[in-house]
Order: structure tokens, then C-alpha cells, then sequence
């Protein structure tokens, strides 16, 4: 299947491909630490992880397929739908929690470098880091996880440790999984090559039958352009200060989080299976996505939180643009810049729709995107990937065992504190450090 250009979310895989994607191909034609030596680590705040207390029978948008009267989203009264009970999200806390365990790397050659904090490249990407596990951790975001779980894990009798859990305990999974990865954050690597030129992410997965340690389980792959681009115009702030540049930092900024959110999704389907080779179930994807086998998760989860998935291009002054598309051939709208301002300050009660609708509602009260017709947005913007990647596309054996084997755990990890990422996002000028 053609992969999709300029999309955050990833593409579809194979039943005997181990990775997820997000591709930046076009678009189908039709939907088918070791701590600081200088300073003290810091604990992460276990006391205030998301909670989610309800029931099944009380949450929103939850439609099993093995639980055949519960009321669908359109049957609840507009109330219950407005005000789904029992949630406690990362966004209602008055202190924005730490990530632990943080490695970042770089290729050299065909080898993985470590980055150092206060190097340019870390400093940017550890404060995409912090972001996206707390765009994760957003109300909105707990709702889309909830479905999806059950999506995932309704059908899986299976699988013998699910074959026993009753659906009480599936929201369980989500607290227990976040948890997790802000204890031991995967290992995240900046790359151009093995495939990941056109792409914005991927998610190489291990089999993981026992306890889920993150590091082991998953490696993590952001684009090296994208990445590059951030930490360029984060440069040049620090030399001037450049409403331009201060722009694009928060849009690079913005898109890198929810690309590398996207693919924390692919790691949670992970953590629910515990197999590599048991993908999305074929119904829960987006835009065209998928096919009758495997669907996709990331993007499902990308359409459910904001309306769409997720697009960026440039304008004709080459300045990077944010966009939302309700399918590969549909309508377009771009992000306004309340609401990537919003993102980046944690207000996700005003830049996300707190009662699960989307952004792209041109009947909500507040106007959180602008409506561009598809052949504007193809016309006014500009694709920034190449057609393809050149050698080879996938990580060799032996470099993904460098990146979740046991050597790299003895290496130095860094702990991110949420507030220096939160004041960094907004304004990196006046920030020093990340970690704690």
C-alpha cells in the first residue's frame, strides 16, 4: 500500500513486519542515567499518575464487541457524553510530572552515539518527550485509550493472559502502561536513514511475555529532518529572539510530540499483547489505513483526540504548517496557533475538547482550526519528504539489538523534569537545563 507523505501517524504493516511506521508517502487513492553526575535524580511524582476509576458501563465511546447492550456514543444523553466520570488525567495536576530513564541517540555511521543533555539536539527532543507522554496522559487521550483498549483486548481470548480478564479491568492497563513508560522512558533514536527518510516515526517491537520494561520493548525512531529543523530554529533563538523562528519551533515542536505520542500508542498495543506480531485489529484505524488484517492504532488514536490525522507541509516562505485530515482525500484544517500554544503550555483543557469532541467542529463555541479545501491545501503548501528512502528500510538485527539490549541499559540515562520541558517548550530561550 502507497504510505502517506507528510502524516504523522504510522503506516501499515505487514503480519510479519515487527515495526510501526509513520509513513511520509502519499496519501492512498481511495480508503481501503545514570543520573546527572552533578546533580541528584529526581523521583517521578508516583504519587499523581492518570487515573481511571469508572466502569466500563460509564465511560464514553467504549463498544466492546462481547458486551452487546451497552448504549452507544449517539444513545447517551448529551450530559454523559459532555461529562464522562471518573477520569483524572496529567492535565488536572498543578505540576507537570518528570520522565525517568531518558537515552537519546544519533546514528554514526551504522552506530548508534549517545547525545548528552545540553547538547542542542537532547535538549529538543527530551522536551518533545515530555510533551507528547503528556499529550498522552490528557483527558481527551485517556477517553481515545480506554476504546482502544477495548478494541484491542475484547477480541483476544487468545491470548492466555488475557483470556481471563473480565472487562473491569481493562482500564487498568492504561495507568499501569503510562506508568511504566514515564519510569523507563524508551530509547529514543534521531535517524535519516534505514528507511526512516520518508518517514516522521516508527516503532520497532520485541516480544515481551513477561514484565514489560519499556527499553527492552521497544525502540523508537523519530525523523532526523524534523528533528533537525527543531533544533535549528531553536539555535537561532538562542542567538535572537525571532517571532518567525519562535513560530516554527512551537509548530516543529508540536508535530514531533504528537508523531512521537503516536508511536507510544503502537507501544501500548504492545503492552496489551505482549506479542510483536499481534497488530491493531483491522477495524480500528483512520483515513484509509490498514486493510482487512491490520489496522492502525496510532492514527485511530490521532482521527478520535483531535478529528483527523495529522499533516504538515510548508508555505511558500518555507515556514512549517499544521494541518488535520478527516481522510486521505478529504477536507483539511489547519491548527490554529491558540491551540499549538496550548499544547505546548499543558492547557489542554482549552486547545483539546475536554468533552471528547474534535477540532476540526466548525459548531463548536470556539474555532480551534481553519477549514482549507484539499486542493488549497496542496496548492498553497509544499511536501517536504522525498519520494523514497534510498538502501535499505528497515534497522538491521544487529543495530535493534543495540537499541533495546542489555549493553545500552549500562549506559548514562538522564531524568527530564516536566517543568524545565514545559517552560523550554514555550520559551527555550530562557531555560538552561532539562533534567532533574
Amino acid at each position: 500500500m502507497p504510505a502517506q507523505k507528510g502524516s504523522l501517524a504510522g503506516s501499515v504493516k505487514t503480519k510479519t513486519q515487527p515495526s510501526t511506521v509513520s509513513n511520509a508517502s502519499k496519501p492512498p487513492s481511495a480508503p481501503r542515567q545514570q543520573p546527572n553526575p552533578s546533580r541528584p535524580s529526581t523521583p517521578i511524582n508516583s504519587g499523581s499518575p492518570p487515573k481511571l476509576v469508572s466502569s466500563p458501563e460509564q465511560l464514553v465511546g467504549s463498544s466492546p464487541p462481547h458486551m452487546h447492550n451497552r448504549p452507544t456514543k449517539s444513545s447517551l444523553p448529551p450530559k454523559q457524553q459532555a461529562q464522562p466520570p471518573g477520569l483524572v488525567s496529567a492535565s488536572s495536576q498543578s505540576k507537570v510530572q518528570d520522565v525517568q530513564g531518558v537515552r537519546i541517540l544519533v546514528l554514526e555511521g551504522n552506530k548508534p552515539k549517545h547525545t548528552k543533555p545540553g547538547e542542542a539536539i537532547f535538549d529538543c527532543v527530551a522536551s518533545v518527550i515530555s510533551l507528547a507522554v503528556d499529550i498522552l496522559e490528557c483527558k481527551p487521550s485517556l477517553l481515545v485509550l480506554r476504546r482502544l483498549t477495548d478494541d484491542i483486548l475484547g477480541g483476544r481470548a487468545d491470548v492466555l493472559r488475557l483470556r481471563n480478564l473480565e472487562p473491569s479491568d481493562f482500564e487498568k492497563q492504561i495507568p499501569q502502561y503510562l506508568r511504566k513508560i514515564r519510569a523507563s522512558f524508551p530509547h529514543v533514536l534521531v535517524s535519516d536513514r534505514f528507511g526512516m527518510e520518508t518517514k516522521n516515526g516508527r516503532t520497532t517491537k520485541r516480544d515481551c511475555m513477561g514484565d514489560f520494561e519499556p527499553k527492552a520493548a521497544a525502540a523508537i525512531e523519530l525523523s532526523g529532518m524534523l528533528v533537525n529543523r527543531l533544533v535549528t530554529t531553536y539555535k537561532s533563538l538562542k542567538t535572537a529572539d525571532s517571532p518567525t523562528m519562535k513560530t516554527r519551533f512551537k509548530t516543529l515542536h508540536v508535530r514531533l510530540s504528537l508523531t512521537l505520542a503516536h508511536e507510544l500508542v503502537h507501544a501500548f498495543n504492545l503492552y496489551l499483547v505482549r506479542d510483536r506480531r499481534r497488530h491493531t485489529p483491522p477495524g480500528v484505524t483512520a483515513g484509509g489505513y490498514g486493510d482487512s488484517a491490520v489496522g492502525e492504532s496510532g492514527r485511530f488514536w490521532e482521527r478520535e483526540l483531535a478529528g483527523g490525522i495529522v499533516d504538515m507541509w510548508l508555505s511558500a516562505n518555507g515556514t512549517e504548517m499544521v494541518a488535520l485530515r478527516d481522510d486521505p482525500l478529504g477536507k483539511c484544517y489547519r491548527l490554529l496557533d491558540k491551540v499549538i500554544n496550548g499544547l505546548l503550555a499543558r492547557d489542554f483543557k482549552n486547545s483539546l475538547r475536554p468533552d471528547g469532541g474534535n477540532l476540526i467542529d466548525r459548531e463548536y463555541k470556539d474555532a480551534l482550526a481553519e477549514h482549507i479545501t484539499p486542493m488549497k491545501w496542496k496548492d498553497r503548501y509544499t511536501d517536504m519528504f522525498p519520494e523514497k528512502a534510498k538502501g535499505p528500510i528497515t534497522l538491521s538485527p544487529d543495530l535493534i539489538e543495540e537499541l533495546v539490549g542489555p549493553e545500552i541499559r549500562k549506559t548514562p540515562k538522564y531524568d527530564i523534569s516536566g517543568q524545565n520541558a514545559r517552560k523550554f517548550a514555550m520559551e527555550p530561550r530562557t531555560v538552561s537545563h532539562l533534567i532533574c
